[in-house]
């Protein structure tokens, strides 16, 4: 007898202090990090989403059509298709048709994706961040303007040179040619 009660002591001891686990947990990033590490950062609208009829797990994925109002980062067109997961269990981002979201994407094998730890979320809960993130635009392109202006001045003198090569090449063809027939005519 004492030692059912034991046992079913130490189970409920273990039962009532065990954690939760949770399958995804994100780490805390700034905006300007979580900027920076996006491939693409952009506003814009839940067009459709595209669930599957039949799920085998929490990891799979949904595809999430938008229509886009204003790009912060990257070069994407104005209707994006982008993948997260079912559930938030597996770090997807739960979106709702005709909402607007503040949403950060990055490229896994050509397929734009997102999810709960990437700074998605929704457009009027994101005010405060939109700002954040319009004092990083500023303040990465006045960090890039020196290094891309050398880049751009180092791009327009190899184009020059390779201008100038090439009309060196036409002038020196024309004097051969006009050599050239000055020897036939002798």
């Amino acid at each position: 007898m004492k030692r059912s009660i034991f046992f079913i002591s130490v189970i409920v001891l273990l039962v009532f202090s065990a954690d939760f686990a949770y399958s995804c947990s994100c780490a805390f990033r700034t905006t300007e990090e979580k900027f920076n590490e996006a491939n693409n950062v952009f506003i814009g609208k839940v067009e459709d989403i595209r669930k599957p009829f039949f799920t085998m797990s929490t990891s799979d994925s949904v595809t999430v059509n938008f229509d886009v109002s204003k790009v912060l980062k990257g070069s994407i067109s104005k209707e994006v298709t982008l993948e997260t997961t079912v559930d938030e269990v597996s770090c997807g981002y739960n979106f709702i048709e005709n909402e607007e979201y503040l949403v950060y994407t990055y490229d896994n094998e050509g397929i734009l994706t997102t999810g709960i730890c990437t700074g998605t979320k929704k457009f009027v809960d994101a005010k405060d961040e939109i700002e954040e993130l319009n004092l990083v635009i500023v303040k990465n392109d006045e960090q890039k303007s020196p290094e891309a202006t050398i880049s751009e001045l180092s791009q327009i003198f190899v184009l020059a040179l390779v201008v100038l090569v090439i009309a060196l090449l036409v002038i020196a063809e024309l004097h051969f040619v006009r050599w050239i027939k000055g020897l036939r005519k002798k």
